[in-house]
């Protein structure tokens, strides 16, 4: 179990090699409209690479016909700090990739960055930065996400309602001991 542990500890340099700005808004393009999001991306070869490589500027793809805030991200300055300032503070005191991902997973659907889909946004965020860690630091070709089970959903209403209710720590302990259990099967192979 130690050696799993050891591995889950994150270079807190390389964050911005795990998840991005660009991404989490490509996220909540993906949970919101779905229809947008394939009709943006469609044009690309359809691997993940391409479609965050021909995000230049999402923001007019935040607008629908109506010309309405549906789709604005609300509070753009919360979130980029996040990524840029807060992840690299949190993540020299706990560099744990389990606990981090449970971070950036509470701040969004605390947040309310979006006008809508912050929980979904928040849970495939956190996925993204699991899977991107498994995939590119540990070299895993199979990866272990936390299951969004009755549990873990109760949880991110909790704390889209009333922030304060669940900490960070107590939502990572949610889904710790399965992550960690896949990955030791995952790992032995």
């Amino acid at each position: 179990m130690k050696d799993i542990e050891n591995a889950l500890n994150a270079d807190c340099s390389r964050l911005e090699d795990l998840i991005s700005y660009t991404e989490i808004l490509a996220i909540n393009m993906y949970v919101t409209d779905t229809e947008r999001f394939n009709q943006t991306f469609g044009g690309t070869n359809g691997t993940y690479s391409a479609m965050m490589d021909s995000i230049t500027d999402p923001s007019p793809a935040y607008r629908n016909e109506n010309d309405t805030d549906y789709f604005k991200v609300h509070e753009a300055g919360t979130l980029q700090n996040l990524l840029e300032t807060e992840f690299l503070y949190l993540c020299k005191k706990n560099s744990d990739i389990i606990h981090l991902s449970a971070v950036l997973m509470h701040r969004i659907a605390s947040g309310h960055p979006f006008g809508e889909g912050n929980k979904r946004t928040a849970y495939l965020s956190a996925c993204v930065l699991l899977i991107n860690y498994q995939a590119k630091i540990l070299k895993l070709e199979t990866v272990s996400i936390p299951s969004l089970d009755q549990a873990l959903r109760e949880s991110l209403g909790d704390i889209a309602e009333d922030h304060s209710s669940i900490s960070p720590e107590q939502l990572g302990n949610q889904y710790r001991k399965s992550v960690i259990k896949e990955l030791k099967e995952i790992m032995k192979d």
